[in-house]
């Protein structure tokens, strides 16, 4: 048996800043082309490539080409008229699918939302909650758009909510045009999207969700 106790130290390499400013270079080099590869198999787009033209292609996948109608009772083509919008998508698969019956599945911001409310129905937490800015429920970031107000949780308010939104978005722009030399433009893509995304919200529909990185399993 060993009694000893043995340490054993290592010293990290030696290299000066010329040399760390290579390795830098060329992971970032190497990260820009994984990102390059990665948007390029999975490129979105409102009309052609979004969640419910993938959700389409996905199903029909399942089963070999001869068999889509045979067993679901239509075949959907994803994308084909008003399908790349998704209300128009689930009015579509709901009258020419075999649909035994629908769950709605409310989304996590939705769910917690109403927790809150319940804990605390007051006004202040309402109008906390529905600012982007404010919410403890959400995270902001650049990557969801510029937008101020959440619109899927109202109707009636939806187009003077999405004219905020817009003028917002507007605003960010501005500020974008300044800082676009030095984030590489995020600021101002994160604009240009969210006026885009704003516009039906003018009309009383809703696209824009926010996104999570994390959801508890327990409530998923």
């Amino acid at each position: 048996m060993c009694d000893a106790a043995h340490a054993l130290g290592f010293a990290p390499a030696r290299a000066d800043a010329a040399q760390l400013a290579a390795a830098y270079d060329t992971a970032q080099g190497t990260y820009q082309q994984q990102d390059e590869r990665v948007r390029s198999l999975y490129r979105y787009s409102v009309v052609r490539h979004n969640c419910v033209t993938e959700l389409a292609r996905l199903l029909n996948d399942a089963f070999a080409p001869d068999e889509v109608s045979r067993a679901l009772g239509a075949r959907l083509e994803p994308g084909a008229g008003f399908g790349f919008i998704p209300f128009a998508f689930f009015d579509e698969a709901l009258h020419r699918l075999r649909v035994e019956s629908v769950e709605p599945v409310a989304s996590h911001r939705k769910r917690e939302l109403e927790r809150l409310l319940r804990e605390d129905p007051g006004l202040a937490r309402r109008l906390r909650e529905a600012i982007t800015w404010s919410s403890s429920i959400y995270t902001l970031r650049l990557r969801d758009s510029s937008f101020l107000f959440f619109t899927d949780d109202v109707f009636w308010r939806r187009p003077l909510l999405g004219l905020a939104n817009l003028g917002y978005a507007t605003s960010s722009g501005v500020l974008g045009l300044l800082t676009a030399p030095f984030d590489g433009a995020r600021r101002l893509r994160a604009a240009g999207t969210g006026a885009w995304y704003s516009l039906p919200e003018l009309a009383f529909f809703n696209i824009r969700k926010g996104t999570f990185d994390y959801v508890p399993s327990e409530v998923e």
